[in-house]
């Protein structure tokens, strides 16, 4: 089996709910799908987000100009091989960033093409017994208003998911997680992030307030590359620590864990360069004894979570339900995993020609 022809198709994706971080407030996102053929008739996806369109054209243009070449008549022995190929060919420009993302696109894609030839689902390949997971909450974010953060916990509850995660990094945290403890009573398991806000001492002092609310994680509380930093805050902090998602190699997941600098480990199965790289960060996180939490992309991670024994499944609802041919909504507190061969995550036709962006 060879890699016949490769297509990038960029869309513009409308969010069911406005994404609201301390520095943008997205109503849309743009998302590049990749389209990758084999002389068989076989064809894998591979699905990227992105914040501006800005980035997803660097991405393309990364993919056009590093590795089409490459790429085109290669014989396809596994994802693996293909990812190792191409990573050394590259490897000066794969550190992180654009290129690394646009070697998720291609391995994301070599991936559904190998669940297919084997005509098995993807979580199937890796001897994930399991059909579902049981998927977290999240939202809270730090501009909404009490009753917005209500909301937002009622709809999980409504669908079997209790447990929930807000952000923090505002001066009136302590308030708002009071507020969601008083409301929901400890029936709501609850968890923060704080996406990398803290310096050290103040880490350690919201850590200790933390914990007596009974929160479950303390998310990246400080910029997530001081792993050394961490590992201190991770020591003297009641409440377990968790980072990993903006960690772009399995070797920063290696040292997290190493030293003992989180309990809940996030890698982003794009950061890390695709369900390769992401399969390395998961045996090393298994081998430790400690918990995988993907980071996003649930529709994607839903059906890697079972690499490791201990796992969370991070849910927001941002895609509309017709972008993929799978349903990946929650029901009875749980997300069934796709049964089609291959990763699941299928653009269908319609769906790329309602977002498609015109060139």
């Amino acid at each position: 089996m060879k890699l016949s022809s490769l297509n990038t198709i960029k869309l513009k994706v409308p969010l069911n709910k406005l994404m609201k971080t301390r520095h943008v407030h997205l109503e849309h996102v743009y998302c590049l799908l990749f389209l990758l053929q084999t002389d068989t008739g076989i064809e894998g996806q591979g699905l990227l987000r992105a914040s501006t369109l800005a980035d997803i054209n660097i991405i393309e243009n990364c993919i056009h100009t590093l590795f089409s070449e490459k790429l085109l008549q290669q014989g396809f022995v596994s994802p693996e091989a293909l990812w190792q190929h191409l990573w050394l060919h590259k490897r000066n420009h794969l550190q992180s960033g654009y290129a690394l993302y646009a070697l998720a696109a291609i391995d994301l894609a070599a991936w559904d093409i190998q669940a297919k030839h084997e005509n098995k689902p993807l979580h199937q390949l890796f001897n994930i017994k399991k059909d579902f997971v049981v998927p977290y909450g999240n939202g809270g974010w730090l501009t909404d208003t009490h009753q917005e953060m209500k909301e937002d916990v009622a709809w999980y509850l409504d669908r079997g998911c209790h447990h929930f995660k807000m952000r923090i990094g505002c001066d009136n945290d302590l308030e708002r997680i009071k507020f969601l403890r008083h409301t929901f009573g400890n029936d709501l398991t609850l968890s923060v992030d704080a996406n990398q806000y803290y310096d050290f001492d103040s880490a350690i002092e919201i850590s200790k307030r933390l914990a007596d609310f009974d929160v479950a994680w303390f998310e990246e509380p400080l910029f997530s590359n001081s792993i050394t930093e961490l590992a201190r805050l991770a020591e003297l902090s009641p409440v377990a620590i968790a980072t990993g998602e903006n960690m772009n190699c399995h070797w920063a997941i290696q040292d997290v864990c190493t030293l003992k600098a989180a309990k809940i480990l996030q890698p982003d199965v794009i950061y890390q360069g695709g369900i390769t790289g992401f399969k390395r960060s998961a045996k090393i996180i298994n081998d430790a004894n400690l918990i995988l939490g993907p980071h996003l992309f649930h529709e994607l991670s839903c059906s890697l979570a079972g690499l490791c024994d201990s796992h969370y499944i991070e849910h927001i609802d941002f895609f509309p339900e017709d972008l993929f041919t799978h349903d990946f909504n929650i029901k009875d507190g749980k997300i069934k995993l796709p049964k089609m061969p291959g990763h699941g995550v299928v653009v269908p036709q319609q769906a790329i020609k309602k977002y498609q962006l015109q060139n």
